[in-house]
């Protein structure tokens, strides 16, 4: 009995050991990359839709960041939201990534030709504050006064200019990427459009802006300073961003911070799939 059993370990491991060896052999005939997207795909979740291996093989005939003393960096072109579109952060956030994907486009011709806006504000017989909805449309006047809007309605805006300039390219709105994630995006050559805040400051929860969305009895809490810009590069202590906040060149902050602070605004996100 027990030599049988013995016989029948022994088969069993046998079994194991070659079909072990026959998966070494198979993964050594694999290029390191497809491996590198094999284990990407088979552990991330899926963003509206698509992986995150999914938008960085859109990019795998795009550029790729250039690497230096471990910093890794896009070439995303700087734009200045000033002096054209004060509170135009998101769209000069959009029109650099549309250039990063091959097509300028003037940030006052983007503003015309693509965004939707919507200043109208009121108050009602109670005196209670009614707005547009930053889900929805651009709240505010990028040109004059405002606040801007949510990834849904900007990836829509992009999405509109992809059609324009004939490219097959889409915007898509996400939440939740982690710090790994975009530290993988950046490394596949896809820049990513983030909301944070105003040089990474704390956000003013003292003094917030208050309004019911249009007719309903929904309530929109907008806290002062948020701001958008797009991630595109990171070392082992900092971000780098294009900033559109009157900056001249790419301007680094902490992870720390930029993690607090992106998590505070929602993590919310846009990334293009080419």
């Amino acid at each position: 009995m027990e030599l049988k059993l013995l016989s029948v370990v022994l088969g069993i491991f046998t079994l194991l050991s070659s079909a072990a060896s026959g998966y070494v052999e198979k993964l050594e005939t694999q290029t390191l990359s497809q491996i590198a997207v094999m284990s990407i795909a088979q552990t991330e979740r899926l963003y509206d839709g698509y992986s995150i291996a999914d938008y960085i093989k859109s990019y795998e005939d795009h550029k790729k960041p250039s690497v230096k003393s471990g910093k890794y960096l896009l070439d995303v072109p700087v734009i200045n939201q000033y002096p054209d579109l004060p509170v135009g952060c998101e769209i000069a956030a959009a029109a650099a990534v549309t250039e990063y994907n091959g097509n300028k486009i003037a940030l006052t011709d983007y503003t015309e030709r693509f965004i939707t806006y919507d200043e109208n504000f009121y108050h009602d017989d109670d005196g209670v504050l009614h707005g547009p909805d930053p889900a929805e449309v651009f709240v505010g006047d990028p040109y004059g006064w405002g606040y801007g809007c949510y990834p849904p309605v900007l990836a829509k805006f992009m999405n509109k200019a992809f059609a324009a300039v004939g490219e097959n390219y889409t915007a898509h709105a996400v939440t939740g990427l982690s710090e790994t994630e975009l530290e993988t995006l950046i490394k596949g050559g896809v820049p990513v459009i983030v909301w944070a805040s105003l040089d990474m400051k704390a956000f003013d929860y003292n003094d917030p802006s208050v309004w019911k969305i249009g007719e309903t009895d929904r309530e929109l809490t907008w806290y002062k300073g948020s701001h958008t810009l797009v991630l595109c590069g990171f070392n082992d202590k900092s971000f780098f961003f294009m900033d559109p906040n009157d900056k001249t060149e790419i301007t680094s902050y902490s992870r720390e911070l930029f993690m607090r602070r992106y998590s505070e605004a929602g993590a919310r996100a846009v990334i293009v799939k080419r």
